[in-house]
Parts: C-alpha cells; structure tokens; sequence
C-alpha cells in the first residue's frame, strides 16, 4: 500500500517537472515577452519559485527530514513575502482605478453644477 502511494507521487512528481519544463519553455520562447510588465514577470516567476520551494519542502518531509532545519524554510517565507507584496501592489491598482472611476463620477456632477450656475448667470 504504501509502495503504490509512493510511486503514485512519483507520477505526480514527474507530472509536474513536465508542466514547469513546459512552462519556461513557453516563457522563453514567448513572441509576447515585450507585452509583458514587471508584475507580470514578478507573478510568473514567484509563482514558478513557490512551487519549486513547496516541491522541495514536501520532498524533504517524505524523506523523514526536517524542514525547519532546511534553507528551504527561510526561502519559502521570502518568496511567500514577495507574493504578499505583489497582491498588494495588484489591490492598490485595482484600488486606484475604482478611485479614479469615482474621481470622474463626482467631477461630472460638479461640472453639471457649475455649467448650471454659469447658465443661469448668462440669462
């Protein structure tokens, strides 16, 4: 039984050094690498290092090894922060954009007032 699950993880294992290798590649050979931003590479290759680094601490507590005692534990936390901060960098632009979108609303009703008054002057 636990034979069967090892080699299921294995499988699962190998699964996912195919998806990774596919991924770079795409990345590599990616005609689209210029419409890229900097978050958007941020996104990508913290993603890419979070799941290397989870890959390695799971491997690690499989083989009867403690991860605490591990680099890996340190490097995991630094990659979880950076991620931390991209989110924050995403929901300040979201934030951003439904301020400016508010900005614009409010600015239309003011602009109505006045153009209202300036009429009203005029006759």
């Amino acid at each position: 039984m636990h034979y069967s699950r090892l080699i299921d993880i294995e499988a699962k294992l190998a699964h996912c050094q195919t998806l990774l290798d596919q991924l770079m590649a795409c990345i590599e050979n990616s005609d689209n690498l210029e419409e890229l931003t900097g978050l958007d590479y941020s996104k990508i290759f913290a993603t890419i290092s979070f799941t290397l680094c989870s890959l390695h601490y799971v491997n690690l507590k499989l083989t009867g090894k403690d991860p605490a005692a591990d680099k890996i534990t340190q490097e995991l936390l630094r990659v979880k922060g950076h991620m931390h901060e991209i989110n924050e960098i995403l929901a300040s632009r979201k934030h951003l954009k439904h301020n400016v979108s508010c900005d614009v609303a409010s600015r239309r009703q003011l602009d109505r007032a006045a153009a209202g008054r300036i009429i009203r002057s005029l006759i």
